[in-house]
């Protein structure tokens, strides 16, 4: 494993391979998230990830903390390490969010979403879990 700096950012490089895959974790996590993943690379293919900004050792970047600003930051790292339009975007959990909006912007070759990735309801919009609970609940037998 191969740690640099990009503008602040902590990433690490596993493996050596011409072919790249850039690797975003999800909230709670850090760069090592990504360490089982990258120990099973095949052969030619290397993997980079980052520590988000205000996680892992990029914790002490300024903020906004928001998705936006972290796939601004994923585009940075993806071409800080030449990872050209052939390369795979992972992203997990919170860092899938974060690859859909990265992945909207730039051209790779695929876009991994793991459990998580899906459309954000519009916070003002959401119902409330009250009303979703309802809408969930078991329909009702016919007398």
């Amino acid at each position: 494993m191969k740690l640099d700096d990009v503008d602040g950012l902590r990433i690490a490089t596993f493996g050596s391979g011409p072919r790249r895959i850039v690797a975003v974790h999800g909230i709670t996590a850090s760069l090592m998230a990504w360490n089982a993943v990258a120990r099973r690379l095949p052969q030619g293919w290397s993997l980079v990830a980052m520590d988000l900004r205000g996680r892992g050792h990029s914790r002490d970047l300024p903020g906004p903390y928001g998705l936006a600003r972290h796939a601004e930051d994923v585009l940075r790292v993806a071409e800080h390490v030449g990872a050209g339009s052939d390369s795979v975007l992972a992203g997990h959990s919170m860092g899938a969010y974060v690859a859909v909006l990265a992945g909207a912007r730039r051209r790779f070759g695929k876009v991994v979403l793991v459990d998580g990735g899906l459309p954000l309801p519009h916070w003002r919009r959401a119902p409330t879990w009250t009303r979703r609970s309802r809408r969930l609940s078991a329909p009702r037998s016919p007398d």
